[in-house]
């Protein structure tokens, strides 16, 4: 994937210093845009990880926005920076569903099970070249970025009842997760249109693909838990307990968003 971006970049900026060269008038430029975003890789998938040292991240849409810059040394090439935002919704529906679907306690069946939260958020830093084409009043742009990405996410509650079937006995229980993803060096591209409105202004639209690699995907669960039990004579009992455990996993985590916003040039 990395090595087509960088071909992709290359071709464009070859295009503009070939055919597209102009006077330099205002080499910088600025830009603010809003999208929206998906999850891809082990983070968007929606069903549970059939490897053991991975994890899934049931990563539904999301919103993201982001802060923009470049100066441009030459018409056609210049050095591209980008400070975004991004937030993501857990799918929670397919997590109950693959959850119910793969429920197999002997003895027992679902009576309830639910799962809330679970929000992905995130800041990434990057900068790279930027190759743009020249064509009247639109510019085309094409620019590979390397950086830093940062992720965190919000607790998971996940709240189960079984049944004992043919018997009042059942088991409940509410397990919070408490993940933390490690931060790190990312890759990805940006590919732009924009049309002007006058010299200085004019509207993009912005295709954005963001790597953060194989990251570390660390979690703590505290979880409540109860059962009802049978007591000699036919009384009925409930038992509590608490307990916390910890684990760490990896998740490959990349997403692409569609972004529009407003720049200007100076």
């Amino acid at each position: 994937m990395l090595k087509r971006l960088f071909a992709a970049s290359a071709l464009v900026l070859g295009l503009g210093v070939a055919g597209f060269a102009q006077k330099v008038e205002k080499p910088w430029a600025l830009g603010i845009t809003v999208g929206g975003a998906f999850g891809l890789g082990d983070f968007g998938k929606t069903q549970k990880s059939t490897d053991a040292g991975k994890e899934n991240g049931y990563a539904s849409y999301g919103y993201t926005a982001n802060v923009h810059g470049a100066y441009y040394f030459h018409p056609n090439i210049g050095l591209a920076a980008r400070v975004g935002y991004n937030t993501f919704f857990t799918n929670t529906s397919k997590f109950q569903e693959e959850a119910k679907s793969s429920y197999n306690r002997a003895g027992y069946s679902l009576a309830n099970y639910e799962a809330t939260g679970g929000i992905y958020s995130g800041i990434n830093a990057m900068v790279g070249p930027r190759g743009a084409v020249q064509l009247g009043g639109i510019e085309l742009y094409l620019q590979p970025m390397v950086g830093f990405s940062s992720m965190i996410a919000s607790n998971f509650v996940v709240t189960r009842r079984e049944v004992k079937t043919g018997s009042p006995e059942q088991d409940s229980y509410t397990a919070t997760q408490t993940p933390t993803i490690n931060s790190g060096l990312s890759y990805g591209a940006s590919l732009g249109l924009r049309t002007s409105l006058n010299a200085s202004v004019g509207f993009f639209l912005d295709l954005n693909y963001l790597n953060l690699g194989n990251r570390d995907f660390n979690y703590s669960t505290a979880v409540d838990a109860s059962s009802v039990i049978v007591l000699p004579g036919g009384q009925l009992s409930t038992l509590s307990g608490s307990s916390t455990s910890t684990a760490t996993s990896k998740m490959a985590i990349s997403s692409a968003s569609v972004n529009f916003g407003v720049s200007i040039h100076f």
